[in-house]
């Protein structure tokens, strides 16, 4: 999401399930490289949701697309509203995420850390590739949640002309969150909720 300048302070991350158990060193990484977690929640999957966000997938590679559609349906993930104070909040997380084939990523990026060397569908974390896709898919993921996003990034202090173009309903929130700067606070208030859902659900 960005403003009419061209910069573009939110986009949209998600830890895959094969990459949840890595899910606090990925959170540091995003972190430490000045990037803000604003909003997030941990849920499962729906068909709708996976047929929708991968439909490229889906038409030109069917079988890689059903290999994924398993792997993305196999446990929770983390879905993240990721915001950059510079403006470049794509960019800056695609570089930290890295390359889409985990084996040819940089090791210090996500997916050189922790995806999968010969799948490349297991590549342990996703993210938005231009400032159209953060957009929609922000809409997509959190459409239930738009109006709890908005309070919470205007009690911060924080504003996106885009999210407010967003045709929206009013949702109350159960996964509103308290918001913290200090990287172990915040990583330890992510995974604990993460924790809870979880244990929930029974996987």
């Amino acid at each position: 999401m960005g403003n009419e300048n061209g910069e573009v302070y939110y986009t949209f991350g998600m830890i895959k399930p094969d990459g949840m158990k890595y899910k606090e060193e990925i959170i540091r990484m995003i972190l430490r490289a000045n990037l803000k977690i604003d909003y997030f929640k941990c849920d499962m999957l729906t068909d709708e949701l996976i047929d929708e966000n991968y439909s490229h997938v889906k038409e030109k590679h069917p079988e890689d697309f059903k290999l994924l559609k398993e792997s993305l349906k196999s446990g929770p993930v983390l879905m993240m509203l990721i915001y950059d104070l510079d403006g470049d909040a794509v960019g800056k997380y695609r570089r930290i995420l890295g390359c889409t084939e985990s084996w040819q990523a940089d090791p210090n990026t996500i997916r050189g850390r922790f995806g999968d060397k010969h799948k490349v569908y297991k590549n342990a974390a996703h993210g938005s590739g231009n400032k159209k896709e953060a957009k929609d898919e922000i809409i997509r993921f959190f459409k239930n949640e738009i109006d709890s996003l908005l309070r919470n990034i205007r009690s911060m202090g924080k504003q996106d002309e885009m999210l407010t173009e967003i045709n929206r309903k009013l949702v109350v929130s159960s996964n509103m969150i308290s918001y913290s700067d200090e990287i172990d606070i915040r990583v330890d208030e992510i995974n604990k909720f993460c924790a809870q859902y979880i244990k929930k659900i029974g996987k």
